[in-house]
């Protein structure tokens, strides 16, 4: 299952590794993603793959229905992680994994960033210590867990003029391996012209880091 799925693609690429009699499950709070996906999935004849209208910290989804929860930058932004987390742990099975990408702080953001919105939109603002975010996947049931630093530039808002996403594969990725689908659009060159001033005041990596959550719900 991955949350905040967007046009589908994890989805659909997750779909591929399942195979025929497994699925794949995307949920997104955008009625307009939710429909992308599922234009997507009829376009590719996708049978393995269901999309439902949810926020993060409630879907509908069975308990104990779910192999792996994945996730790209998108936890930052919920208000509730907690919930999120709680709601994560409810769906797996036991012996499920949680393992996404997202952004968390090595110590606390300047005012100036963590009150500005793009900073926000950008998966910064929102960003809890990684410290908290290792105690409250172990206070929702999960063990073994561990939340990564991933070493990677969160200046590179200041740097590029298009990007996809703060935790986006690498650009190096063959397109050729990927099926069509219409993702949706990048962040407008405006928010990025927006954010870019902060990023070239702060050094954010000084602040924040691209981590890698890795968890296991073991009962």
């Amino acid at each position: 299952m991955d949350l905040g799925c967007g046009g589908g693609l994890d989805v659909f690429l997750a779909a591929a590794k399942v195979g025929p009699t497994g699925r794949a499950v995307g949920i997104d709070m955008t009625p307009e993603m939710i429909d992308r996906a599922r234009r997507n999935a009829a376009r590719q004849g996708a049978t393995n793959v269901e999309f439902h209208l949810a926020s993060i910290d409630q879907f509908p989804v069975p308990s104990a229905a779910v192999d792996c929860v994945i996730s790209n930058c998108v936890i930052n932004l919920a208000p509730d992680k907690r919930a999120v987390f709680r709601e994560i742990f409810r769906v797996l099975k036991p012996g499920g994994r949680l393992a996404v990408s997202d952004i968390a702080l090595k110590k606390a953001l300047p005012a100036e960033i963590g009150q500005d919105v793009l900073a926000y939109v950008g998966c910064i603002a929102g960003a809890i210590a990684i410290e908290d975010y290792r105690r409250w996947l172990l206070d929702a049931g999960f063990s073994a867990v561990q939340v990564v630093d991933s070493g990677k530039d969160l200046n590179a808002y200041a740097k590029l003029e298009s990007q996809s996403g703060c935790c986006s594969p690498s650009m190096e990725r063959s397109v050729s391996t990927l099926p069509v689908v219409d993702s949706g659009s990048p962040p407008t060159s405006a928010s990025l012209e927006g954010l870019a001033p902060l990023l070239r005041k702060y050094n954010v990596n000084d602040y924040a880091a691209s981590v890698q959550v890795y968890a296991v719900k073991l009962h």
